[in-house]
């Protein structure tokens, strides 16, 4: 998200950035997982090394960088889930936005009014001009 450019004093939401940020973010997270899933693997060789204390200063690394990736992948699944609501969001307000500046082709309710009143058409600043006179 930017910042307005003080125009309106609001945020400006560009959908394709977000998009093109969490793409990249899920490849990210499942990596992540995956070494996550497999630290025991990597630490599965270091039983041939000659030092106690390398071994045991190894898997304790192993272990704590694998805790560490859970910990990414789970605050990262948080994130580029509500990163995809905010798009989902966006993108349904876009569409109802849409939606209520279609013209209708029934009278709305203003119209109806006018009509009632007996007020000209063009009176209702929401009512489309009327065609011009041949």
């Amino acid at each position: 998200m930017d910042e307005g450019t003080g125009d309106g004093g609001g945020f400006e939401v560009t959908l394709d950035h977000l998009r093109k940020t969490v793409d990249p973010l899920i490849a990210s997270l499942q990596v992540a997982d995956q070494i996550w899933k497999d630290d025991g693997q990597m630490a599965a060789g270091i039983e041939r090394c000659e030092s106690e204390k390398i071994t045991n200063c190894v898997r304790r690394f192993l272990h704590d960088w694998g805790h560490a990736m859970g910990v990414v992948v789970k605050q990262g699944t948080f994130v580029a889930s509500a990163l995809q609501q905010v798009i989902a969001n966006y993108e349904l307000a876009e569409r109802n936005a849409e939606a209520g500046f279609r013209p209708v082709s029934p009278p709305g309710p203003i119209e109806r009014v006018s009509q009632q009143a007996g007020l000209p058409r063009a009176a209702n600043p929401l009512a489309p001009n009327p065609p011009a006179a041949k």
